[in-house]
């Protein structure tokens, strides 16, 4: 597997109702946004 590089202002760990509304805020500002919640992802 190959490395990945995310570029990010605002990191929000966490997918619950206060850190969805945080990253929607910080993206509104024009903050570049990654949210990231426990799980899996498969291809």
């Amino acid at each position: 597997m190959s490395a990945l590089e995310i570029v990010t202002d605002v990191l929000v760990l966490g997918g619950g109702p206060a850190t969805t509304w945080a990253a929607l805020a910080a993206a509104r500002e024009g903050a570049r946004v990654v949210l990231a919640d426990e799980g899996c992802i498969t291809r």
